[in-house]
């Protein structure tokens, strides 16, 4: 079914946010988190160790492929659609064109490596990144009809996602596909999906604003998308790190963790979208102020909290040696204790992302801060300890996004 073309102005819908409807939502995606957390260890056997670790190495280097086509697109939807009237057309123009069109190029490259070179260890990464690219899109077009007000599509196209990451699993486990093979049956997954989502969205007429409204949400892309994309750049880039150092062989150790830790991550940013349209109005004008107080006095905490952490780690990190710090249990350990402090930063840049202005900015420059800290961290702490290094790494960001954030919003005052 293809879209509608709607005769006159649109009006979007605000999306709903009541516990009726987000409830099936987060059960969508709680189901598709733990899928892919448990398709891990059956992976893991279905292959063996070193099959897995080559696997776990390219989709964890590429990862943040998904947040950097999801993330910024999704939060200005959802920013900016409910605002949409007449220029709905000019909004959701460019969005679908990115739903629709921006996986074709990287999923031809894979296809074409795997009929030149299917064992190629190239291959396997232009497979990955391609999936990644692919299910970044997929989540983005459930994300646009959710801001408009849709919640079947969203529901449809994770239970999709999740069925076919059950179907591949099984599939692994008892014929035993290599990882590539695995990798480009789930981007054909995501391929179908896109394209009915995209046909799926209702095609207004543009308005005479069509170059203002795109600057606005291309700026609007690229601000509020770049804390997330930097930061899912910098856990890729420590799977790099561990892919260089003589710890390789803990790179699938290293995924079955932030796997389950990517279940919490997602869970935080999912809630934090459904109320975004709401927090966003909430947060302008006058209380904007109270906004940038809150997270200024969040930022103030989650500075001390880090600087501690880091250092209580480092000393358990230097008691462990290399033989433990491989184990799943520290590693464990250590992303539960730092919880806390990820998502309370998360909550300030959140507040900040939706007051608007300079807030945005001052997002973006704590994200690219952070990504410079835990690529510098690594790559001391991931030679000397491995995984648990990378780990380790990870929590600079927090101290250096609660650096920037304090330091600038102190500069207005």
């Amino acid at each position: 079914m293809t879209g509608t073309r709607v005769p006159g102005p649109a009006r979007a819908g605000p999306p709903r946010t009541g516990m009726r409807s987000l409830a099936p939502l987060l059960a969508g995606r709680a189901s598709f988190r733990v899928l892919l957390y448990l398709s891990g260890p059956l992976l893991l056997a279905a292959w063996g160790r070193d099959d897995f670790n080559r696997y776990a190495a390219a989709v964890g280097s590429v990862t943040w492929l998904t947040a950097l086509v999801q993330a910024g697109p999704e939060k200005a939807a959802l920013k900016l659609v409910p605002r949409s009237h007449r220029t709905l057309g000019d909004t959701l123009g460019p969005l679908r064109a990115a739903v629709a069109f921006l996986p074709i190029p990287p999923a031809v490259v894979a296809v074409a490596a795997m009929l030149a070179a299917p064992s190629a260890t190239a291959t396997l990464y232009l497979t990955a990144a391609a999936y990644q690219i692919a299910l970044g899109c997929t989540l983005l077009g459930a994300g646009v009809h959710r801001a408009l007000g849709r919640t079947a599509p969203d529901l449809a196209a994770y239970a999709a996602l999740s069925a076919g990451t059950a179907a591949m699993t099984g599939l692994a486990l008892t014929a035993g596909p290599p990882p590539v093979v695995y990798i480009g049956a789930l981007l054909a997954v995501c391929a179908v999906l896109n394209v009915a989502l995209a046909r799926r969205l209702p095609r207004p007429r543009p308005s005479g604003r069509r170059r203002a409204v795109r600057r606005l949400l291309a700026g609007t892309v690229l601000l509020m998308g770049a804390p997330e994309a930097m930061t899912n750049a910098a856990t890729s880039l420590l799977y790099v790190e561990l892919t260089l150092s003589a710890h390789a062989g803990q790179s699938g150790r290293l995924y079955l963790v932030l796997m389950a830790w990517s279940l919490v991550i997602a869970t935080g940013y999912f809630v934090q979208r459904m109320f975004q349209p709401a927090a966003s109005a909430r947060l302008r004008g006058e209380g904007a102020a109270a906004g940038q107080d809150r997270a200024r006095r969040i930022a103030r905490l989650v500075l001390a909290g880090s600087a501690v952490w880091l250092a209580v780690a480092g000393a358990v990190l230097a008691v462990a040696g290399t033989r433990g710090a491989d184990s799943l249990v520290l590693l464990g350990v250590l992303l539960v204790s730092r919880a806390p402090l990820y998502l309370l930063m998360s909550y300030a840049a959140y507040l900040l992302e939706n007051t608007g202005g300079r807030d945005l900015r001052t997002s973006a420059a704590g994200g690219a801060a952070g990504l410079v800290a835990v690529v510098a961290t690594g790559a001391v702490t991931v030679p000397l300890c491995g995984a648990a290094g990378a780990v380790y790494a990870l929590a600079a960001k927090e101290l250096v996004l609660g650096a920037v954030v304090l330091a600038r919003l102190r500069a207005r005052r």
